[in-house]
């Protein structure tokens, strides 16, 4: 079956560590884009894939555009999609004629392969004129090709005749024979019937008419593992099995010629469609709550861009949306613009404390992965290189070995990265070295950068060490790099003192040489007078 994802396969493309799905928050993303939550493993897959080939990125952009301008054809395959699962839970990968339950099994799964593939077709051809993607004329030629073959037609003849017969074993009348005692003592097989059993126990309606609490006359029952006997005589049951395996086995004989027909082919598509349809879904309602998300145009990777004019995190705005109490007042985002290109690709980002710095960083990575599977970015307009690889550091707990204390874990990661990273590579790192002092500090922090221009990777650098930017110059000058270093800072407008309003807002500049911690310190009263205030206030301290 065709795959709606482009041909490009994970091992023809350079493969990194996967801390980053952590690090940038990935899975209230995934979750954002699950119609169920059985398919978050596999969408998650999808986007940890990151697909190096433009010409496959535009391929996916066009199914999804499809689905977003063709509701009808969203709707139809919305509403088929669990039937694509049914084929790949139930019977054997490779089918080959068994005892009665597998039977049955297998003559379910290729009725419902059958009416998959018609009702794809149907759906995909209700809209042919309208469709542009590559991809569903794909599956639309493969359908087509599959539907007209002999086996195929022959399975559409020869289903329901097969049904038919399975369906002649539809109940079987036992005769129990009584003690004197009135102890069941003995029971034989007396009939199969092709009708059912139910409502109330006739026999007993007829002998006690009238008698309105009479309990239903059916009783469901389990079935039990082969282990665990029916009694002490299980040649009933022994019988039953005899009985139903001369109703199947002419269906098994029939069933016997189409052993080449694989319909867990169909889960595979499950997948991709679970997918697109999930990711339309977070798209239309994002888009119609005036958020905006944009078909990010594809630039050749060796322009080692990412221009993003608007962009958000999106799991920041997901995560106020869950928690916003109404409707009437939307969460807002700060929108910021991204730009790596040839005039800046390692950049510093300096800042307050709080001032969106690690949420800014976050974004830049949620936008190169959403637009590498080919999805919509946040922002109003993007143009993005695709990457090879994502990796991150940001601050974790220090290790519990021996020896190998935060600043031991930074310097391995750190080195690990210029092993494994290329000029096609996305690298950020969020306040890393901040466990020595600010001079040691800035000595390595100096030489990663300058490490990073070397490289030429796509960089950005969170850190509090403000002395850095302004080093900018002297590094560029210095480093003989593919990449020019360059400063962003997060905005504060001060009010009173140490005390400033963040703006969110992050824009080329020059630090201004403050965190503003004071104020953070003093919403959780630190400031020596609000100490002195909770020290008396207990008692002590006088």
């Amino acid at each position: 079956m065709i795959s709606l994802l482009g041909r490009v396969s994970p091992s023809h493309h350079h493969a990194a560590p996967t801390s980053w799905v952590e690090d940038l928050l990935l899975p209230p993303i995934v979750r954002s884009l699950c119609l169920d939550a059985r398919y978050a493993g596999q969408i998650q897959a999808i986007l940890m894939d990151l697909c190096p080939d433009p010409a496959t990125i535009v391929y996916r952009q066009d199914v999804l555009e499809d689905l977003l301008r063709l509701p009808e054809l969203a709707t139809r395959l919305e509403t088929l999609l669990p039937r694509l699962a049914e084929p790949a839970h139930g019977g054997s990968s490779r089918w080959e004629a068994g005892g009665v339950f597998q039977v049955t099994a297998r003559l379910a799964e290729l009725e419902v392969y059958v009416e998959c593939v018609q009702e794809l077709l149907t759906a995909l051809e209700a809209v042919q004129t309208g469709l542009q993607a590559a991809g569903w004329h794909d599956l639309l030629a493969e359908l087509r090709d599959r539907a007209t073959t002999p086996t195929f037609r022959a399975l559409q003849t020869e289903l329901p005749e097969l049904r038919a017969r399975i369906e002649q074993a539809g109940s079987v009348t036992i005769g129990i024979n009584l003690d004197a005692q009135l102890r069941p003592e003995s029971a034989t097989l007396l009939g199969i019937d092709a009708g059912r059993f139910a409502g109330p126990r006739s026999l007993l309606g007829r002998l006690l008419r009238g008698e309105a609490a009479l309990p239903s006359g059916v009783t469901p029952l389990r079935l039990a593992g082969d282990r665990q006997p029916f009694g002490p005589d299980r040649r009933l049951f022994q019988d039953l099995s005899d009985l139903l395996e001369e109703v199947t086995t002419p269906v098994a004989q029939a069933l016997a010629r189409y052993t080449q027909i694989e319909s867990r082919v169909l889960a595979g598509l499950e997948a991709e469609l679970a997918f697109y349809l999930g990711a339309r879904q977070m798209i239309t309602r994002l888009q119609a709550a005036g958020y905006a998300l944009c078909r990010p145009e594809i630039a050749p990777c060796a322009a080692r861009i990412c221009r993003v004019w608007g962009a958000y995190n999106l799991e920041l705005l997901l995560r106020l949306r869950a928690h916003s109490s109404t409707g009437d007042n939307p969460p807002t985002v700060v929108p910021n613009d991204i730009s790596f290109d040839d005039a800046g690709r390692v950049f510093v980002l300096t800042g307050p404390n709080r001032g969106g710095k690690t949420t800014f960083t976050r974004a830049v990575g949620q936008v190169q992965i959403l637009s590498q599977a080919g999805l919509y970015v946040p922002g109003s307009a993007a143009s993005i290189s695709p990457v090879d690889g994502i990796f991150t550091l940001f601050p974790e707990a220090e290790q519990a070995q021996t020896g190998m204390g935060r600043l031991d874990e930074e310097a391995a990661r750190l080195a690990e990265i210029f092993r494994a990273a290329t000029p096609h590579s996305l690298v950020l790192l969020n306040e890393p070295l901040a466990s020595t002092s600010p001079a040691e500090a800035t000595d390595i922090a100096r030489d990663v950068l300058s490490g990073l221009q070397l490289l030429g990777a796509r960089a950005l650098m969170v850190t509090h060490l403000h002395n850095l930017a302004y080093e900018i110059p002297a590094l560029n000058a210095a480093t003989a790099g593919q990449a020019m270093l360059g400063s962003l800072v997060a905005g504060a407008a001060q009010q009173d003192g140490d005390l400033a309003r963040r703006t969110y807002r992050i824009t080329p500049g020059m630090p201004a040489g403050q965190s503003y911690a004071a104020d953070i310190a003093a919403q959780h009263g630190l400031h020596l007078s609000q100490i002195t205030r909770m020290l008396r206030e207990r008692g002590l301290g006088e």
